[in-house]
């Protein structure tokens, strides 16, 4: 598949990452920047800017969220279309506890 690391810095307070890589044959570009700014105690953020041309099916999946995760100013409604890269046994929206 390959890949490749196209600028990586950091400072006190900002860290940057490019990188991309030849991820599926129907995409001639697979590339991915983020952006992790520290506010000090204020807590920080991520800008994630993701690039893919080519393909039928642009997905974009979050892995989580953590314990206490709110997202303000945006609405999400739990999707009814198949779980993509057929996964199966995909729970769809609601909560659940911690270790259920």
């Amino acid at each position: 598949r390959g890949g490749r690391l196209h600028h990586f810095d950091t400072t006190a307070r900002v860290e940057v990452v490019d990188c991309s890589a030849e991820a599926y044959a129907q995409t001639s570009l697979y590339r991915r920047r983020c952006i992790l700014v520290d506010h000090g105690v204020a807590g920080a953020y991520l800008v994630d800017i993701f690039w893919v041309r080519g393909g039928a099916s642009h997905d974009y999946l979050f892995h989580g969220p953590v314990p206490g995760f709110e997202a303000d100013g945006i609405s999400i409604a739990p999707s009814s279309a198949p779980a993509p890269y057929g996964i199966a046994d995909v729970r769809r929206g609601g909560r659940r506890s911690r270790g259920a």
